[in-house]
């Protein structure tokens, strides 16, 4: 029998070992894909409800805008808050807003972590 090749059980179990690192290897790498993935959908989503908001108060003008905080909002299964911040700018200095600042963000919790999309525009008195 020493002239026929084969392959021992310690060459067999070492080749085994490898092609199990390498396929846990891949399965960590899909499983964060995954991950990855989900969280860039629910921020695309958020982006949406932030750019909804702002389309929103520029419909309502600028003697309309008023600071808000909508919770609960549907965000591809997990509920989201959205932030409406309007601040005031008067840049000539005479006492009057020239244009105001909208920032618009959107909150949710992915996991155990907090995720957020902000917007930021200016809006003019016509």
């Amino acid at each position: 029998m020493r002239g026929k090749a084969a392959f021992t059980l310690v060459e067999i179990m070492f080749s085994v070992l490898i092609l199990s690192i390498v396929m846990i290897g891949g399965a960590f790498y899909f499983l964060h894909s995954s991950s990855q993935i989900r969280i860039s959908r629910r921020s695309r989503m958020a982006l949406e409800l932030a750019e909804e908001r702002i389309e929103r108060l520029k419909a309502v003008g600028f003697s309309g805008l008023a600071n808000e905080m909508e919770s609960g909002l549907p965000l591809g299964g997990l509920p989201a808050t959205r932030q409406t911040e309007i601040i005031g700018i008067d840049e000539d200095g005479d006492g009057r807003e020239d244009y105001r600042r909208i920032i618009v963000t959107v909150f949710w919790e992915e996991g155990t972590a907090s995720q957020e999309v902000s917007l930021t525009t200016l809006i003019s008195p016509r």
